[in-house]
């Protein structure tokens, strides 16, 4: 059988042929990203500018072994070496004309010929790489890449990838942290496997205060999908780990996973009030391919049209700066956020799935009170978890490979979260199946709880119909007495409303009724309908509850 790697050289030696270029007996890459000293001479001078852009372009692909060079969703991307306070890792990094031009320089030597017929070495044409930057993706030849991971983890097909580099079933790069090891994860599993699997996850997990078997779950199944998201095609659901107050052990709880998933502890974002800022932070940061995507302590109600897009994609379309073309960038992260007793708004609850957590104690961050007097297990679980990174992260890929290895059976008793239909039923099968249930079943606790819009506009509306009992009303009438402070409205307005007071109240409400008409709110189901007239030019609407709508 061949290896991954020659299975790569063969895919490379086929495209160097079909770009006019010779493949030549031996090794051309001594070593990742290291050229033999032999390189193909190129000259420039003479020839129109697509024979030397074919030929230049068979050299790069025929140096490109083993990979390092990708086409990433239409975007030249590499992969370099990266050594700092986060320690020593491979990034994704897009190329520009002049990282391209130097790549260029690196696969091949160029010369020019004069009118006296004298050689003369020079540097790669601008307007070479120019014209290899800007040709169609599909002409470069590169593979494709949809992100870097730090772990072992599984393809589709369930067998375990421990091979470092690039892997073509996948399209990752595995860049495992220095020293890694782990032991062999067996094809089929024994009970024993299991039991141990079971035991080593319980021992990380076993002092976060959860408050129940779903949030457990919740906690379990966020550590096995930032392991294997290569095995899940679709996306994936955001976990809110949330707490009633600070210092119960949600960062920590990210961090952990993100030690196991990475080998260090996670970055930290902060979410961003502006809609037009999360946009440009997650394409920033998705250009990166990370692995883990937290937003720490959010303190506010977290509603964003642009989050909820971005968490139901596999691509993520959006133009930046130097791109004269959407970029087009894959959507492989792991999402997670922490906060205390959480708010969500828009369509963002049923994109989520829950942990919550309580110490029960007024100083959790002590771990002393009148409900519980014990510490922490281990004074640093951080520090416990690298050191045993290789044995938590087999007993992780053997709770997956125990899935596999019965067929994959659907879940029974776990719900299929709209969306994340993949997502859901690998999830719910591979806890269920090793003994680990009550996943999800916090879900409609989690929309009670955290669906603060719901809440919000129910109360709003209420309101609205007791003023106007059932008739009709246009947004002029309902903004002045907004406007002149009404105390039943001021006290139930909600967040959407109040977010934009720098605005028109008008123009705010009638922006805000037109996204929400015919949404039903609470048990009442009250909601809001329009009239097929006018008054004074001007839409006229109705809040009514179900009864009063037949």
């Amino acid at each position: 059988m061949r290896t991954n790697e020659e299975r790569i050289t063969q895919g490379i030696e086929q495209k160097v042929r079909a770009l006019g270029g010779s493949v030549k007996a031996g090794p051309r890459v001594i070593s990742h990203g290291e050229l033999t000293p032999s390189r193909e001479r190129i000259c420039v001078s003479g020839r129109q500018l697509r024979e030397v852009g074919g030929a230049t372009l068979a050299e790069l692909v025929k140096a490109n072994v083993p990979p390092k060079i990708f086409n990433r969703s239409g975007v030249l991307s590499r992969i370099h070496y990266l050594s700092d306070k986060l320690g020593e890792r491979h990034a994704i990094a897009s190329f520009n004309i002049s990282s391209l031009r130097g790549a260029i320089s690196e696969a091949s030597d160029f010369y020019r010929v004069s009118s006296t017929g004298k050689s003369s070495d020079c540097s790669p044409p601008k307007d070479l790489a120019e014209h290899i930057f800007n040709l169609p993706p599909e002409q470069w030849g590169f593979p494709p890449l949809l992100s870097i991971i730090e772990a072992p983890t599984l393809r589709p097909s369930g067998t375990v990838l421990t091979e470092p580099g690039y892997d073509a079933e996948t399209q990752v790069f595995y860049s495992p942290t220095g020293g890694f090891t782990m032991p062999p994860v067996r094809e089929v599993p024994s009970g024993e496997d299991l039991e141990r699997a079971r035991a080593i996850i319980d021992e990380v997990l076993c002092d976060f205060p959860f408050v129940d078997g779903a949030s457990r779950a919740t906690a379990i199944a966020t550590t096995i999908t930032a392991v294997i998201r290569s095995a899940i095609d679709g996306p994936v659901p955001l976990a809110l780990f949330d707490s009633v107050q600070a210092g119960s052990g949600k960062s920590l709880l990210a961090d952990v996973i993100a030690i196991l998933a990475t080998g260090r502890a996670a970055a930290m974002r902060s979410f961003p009030f502006d809609e037009n800022e999360i946009r440009k932070q997650l394409t920033s940061g998705l250009l990166e391919g990370p692995a883990l995507w937290v937003y720490d302590n959010v303190d506010r109600p977290m509603n964003s049209g642009e989050l909820c897009k971005v968490i139901t994609a596999s691509i993520h379309a959006d133009r930046v700066l130097q791109h004269t073309r959407d970029l087009h960038l894959p959507v492989r992260s792991t999402w997670i956020a922490t906060g205390n007793n959480f708010r969500l708004g828009g369509d963002l609850p049923r994109r989520c799935y829950w942990a919550k957590l309580d110490p029960k104690c007024s100083r959790p961050q002590d771990r002393k009170g009148p409900h519980l007097d014990k510490r922490w297990r281990y004074a640093d679980l951080r520090r416990h978890v690298l050191e045993h990174r290789g044995e938590i992260l087999w007993a992780i890929l053997t709770l997956a490979r125990n899935w596999f290895a019965l067929g994959g059976p659907a879940p029974q008793t776990s719900p299929v979260l709209g969306g994340f239909e993949e997502w859901s039923t690998k999830l719910g099968g591979i806890l269920e199946s090793a003994g680990i249930g009550n996943f999800l079943a916090n879900t409609a606790e989690m929309h009670r709880a955290a669906d603060a819009e719901s809440e919000e506009w129910e109360s709003f509306l209420s309101e609205i119909h007791s003023i106007y009992n059932g008739e009709f009303f246009t947004t002029a009438e309902l903004a002045a007495r907004i406007e002149n402070r009404e105390p039943r409205l001021i006290d139930v307005l909600p967040e959407s409303v109040t977010a934009r007071r720098d605005r028109d109240i008008k123009t705010v409400l009638g922006n805000l009724f037109r996204k929400r008409l015919g949404r039903r709110f609470g048990d009442s189901q009250i909601h809001l309908t329009t009239a097929n007239r006018k008054r004074n030019n001007a839409m006229l609407w109705r809040v009514v509850v179900d009864e009063e709508s037949n």
